[in-house]
């Protein structure tokens, strides 16, 4: 597999985490050819590489797997992972190599799915790990902390560990924090809670972009999303955290400009990098539509934080960037259906599952109090795409369910011209939401109560509606959750 390296870089080692050949060399002699002890982390960081490497391989159908028994090779590579990862010494102690196998645990955990059909094979694999699915976020978070934590301690994130030291992995460790900081920062959003690194007690750089053109274009995305990472810790942190929901009218509003003005800056110089001369050319459309969807998703949250200022208003900008993002999703996903080299499930694992849920609220809410077939339509066309994805794991299915629940309201209240949600003003293309119900909630705790006018019962059963009304009342008061969204029981993810 070295030699076939050699031959045709992986995708793989263009990517976040790995960009060196030299460093998974390393990581086999450490293991093949010891000179000390081997660890357990020294056996689980080289397994998680190759784990990534020869699923590659098997997706795109490379003839390496013809002169190989690769799917062999990739069980027993996933199984000695899994075993390794286990290994109190790989949680207990900092270094390189265990934070590389965390690092590989989270991204590993974050593909969960039942089964996967890789494209021009009969491959089938099951679930990555044994955990339930609902589980997998919340392993994959003890994970991501116990890598953040053995980074700290390395002093990954001081540019100090860096100077005047002489070591073949100091760029890897650099990259490789940074990676822990673009997974911590997604996660914090998502989840609805601070991250585990601090922007404040930070001083390391971020990678220095290779001179090379043909890898220059991916270091430098990798700087974007880096960035735009920042952008999603700063989020939470100024706009949804329960510090943040304290605030005055005028330092939110100012916090929601700046916000706006830093990943609008943050898109300008991603769409200043020059792929025209970039490695693995076929994959960049598919990754630029996929940044779309995690820049309006982004962008969505951080102007949907009108709602909680005296005004509690969604205006025109907010409502564009979540349309924007919904067909964003359209647009993103043939890519994945048609490529030979990505599937249907990482579609769902590392798009679906891992943007947030507020554009389609947005647009649903919008759907009602414009009275918009357009915008249901929009909805079901998205809720399609869910369909094909339901299959992949618990989460999906129960996204896709969330979501069709949504789309039958809408559709039920815009063909009964029932205008039902906040004060909508159609010159401006703005929403009024706060002071509509009469227990000062946008929307009612009771799905029968019709305060509002809505029965959600006419459309849907009463405990969809329960669930859905739940989950409105979050979105209420913030962002909803993964846990919320998801529906995962934290008491019996063991």
């Amino acid at each position: 597999m070295l030699r076939r390296f050699q031959e045709q870089k992986p995708l793989f080692i263009s990517s976040y985490p790995i960009n060196d050949v030299t460093l998974i060399e390393r990581l086999c002699q450490k293991v093949y050819f010891p000179t000390r002890d081997v660890s357990a982390g020294d056996i689980a960081a080289m397994h998680g590489v190759f784990y990534w490497l020869m699923r590659e391989y098997l997706s795109t159908n490379d003839r390496f797997c013809k002169e190989f028994d690769l799917v062999t090779h990739f069980k027993n590579c996933k199984s000695s992972f899994e075993a390794q990862l286990r290994s109190h010494s790989v949680f207990a102690v900092p270094s390189f190599e265990n934070v590389i196998a965390l690092a590989m645990g989270v991204c590993i955990i974050c593909s969960r799915e039942r089964i996967w059909q890789w494209k021009n094979t009969d491959i089938r694999c099951f679930q990555i790990l044994k955990a339930q699915d609902e589980a997998n976020p919340l392993m994959g978070s003890h994970l991501l902390s116990t890598a953040t934590r053995h980074c700290q301690m390395l002093g990954y994130h001081r540019e100090s560990t860096y100077k005047n030291v002489k070591d073949e992995n100091s760029s890897n460790k650099r990259r490789l924090f940074w990676t822990i900081y673009v997974f911590d920062k997604g996660m914090s959003l998502l989840s609805g809670r601070a991250s585990y690194l601090q922007d404040f007690d930070m001083d390391v750089k971020t990678p220095a972009p290779s001179s090379d053109p043909a890898i220059r274009p991916w270091d430098e995305a990798f700087c974007s999303m880096i960035q735009l990472a920042e952008i999603q810790g700063s989020t939470y942190n100024k706009l949804y955290s329960p510090s943040a929901i304290k605030h005055s009218r005028s330092q939110r509003l100012d916090d929601i400009k700046g916000l706006k003005l830093a990943i609008e800056g943050c898109r300008q110089g991603r769409d200043k990098i020059d792929y025209s001369y970039v490695d693995q050319p076929e994959i960049v459309d598919l990754t630029q539509k996929t940044w779309d969807i995690l820049y309006y998703s982004v962008l969505t949250s951080i102007l949907r934080a009108y709602t909680s200022t005296e005004d509690g208003e969604i205006g025109p900008e907010c409502f564009r960037a979540a349309r924007m993002c919904l067909l964003s999703h359209l647009e993103c996903f043939p890519g994945y259906t048609d490529s030979s080299r990505f599937t249907v499930a990482d579609y769902a694992n590392w798009v679906q599952l891992y943007s947030s849920f507020t554009p389609f609220i947005v647009i649903f809410l919008h759907s009602i109090a414009a009275t918009s077939m357009e915008d249901v339509k929009l909805l079901e066309e998205v809720v399609k795409t869910l369909q094909k994805t339901r299959s992949v794991s618990k989460a999906s299915e129960r996204m896709y369910n969330i979501c069709a629940n949504f789309v039958s309201v809408s559709r039920g209240l815009v063909e009964a011209q029932n205008s039902c949600v906040g004060r909508y003003d159609g010159n401006r293309d703005a929403l009024e939401l706060l002071g509509d119900s009469q227990d000062g909630h946008l929307f009612p705790t009771d799905p029968q109560n019709d305060d509002l006018g809505l029965d959600m019962t006419r459309y849907i059963t009463y405990s969809e509606a329960q669930s859905m009304s739940a989950l409105l009342e979050c979105w209420d008061n913030g962002q909803p959750s993964a846990i919320d969204l998801l529906g995962m029981n934290l008491e019996n993810a063991q």
